[in-house]
């Protein structure tokens, strides 16, 4: 394996802890790299809670991920044709 193809994936993670734990990135818009595997340890350690399915919560996230890129797309696409159109005349 290459040393860059480790390198700069490390750096990466490294730079978003850096910036979580400087609190330019807050920790509820994007978890650092420190918070993502302690939660991972409690879900592997505790599991989901009672009444609680591990699937539901991934359905949910697909879910928020799809509806995302909708709500984008659908933004988007008009937007840019409103945008050509006012480029090109």
């Amino acid at each position: 394996m290459k040393r860059e193809q480790i390198t700069v994936p490390l750096i990466l993670i490294v730079l978003w802890q850096g910036l979580s734990l400087t609190r330019v990135i807050p920790s509820y818009k994007l978890p650092s790299p420190f918070e993502i595997v302690l939660g991972f340890k409690d879900l592997l350690i505790v599991g989901v809670p009672p009444g609680h399915l591990l699937h539901h919560h991934v359905l949910l996230s697909l879910y928020r991920v799809f509806l995302g890129y909708a709500i984008a797309s659908l933004l988007a696409i008009p937007l840019g044709y409103l945008w050509d159109g006012r480029l090109s005349s």
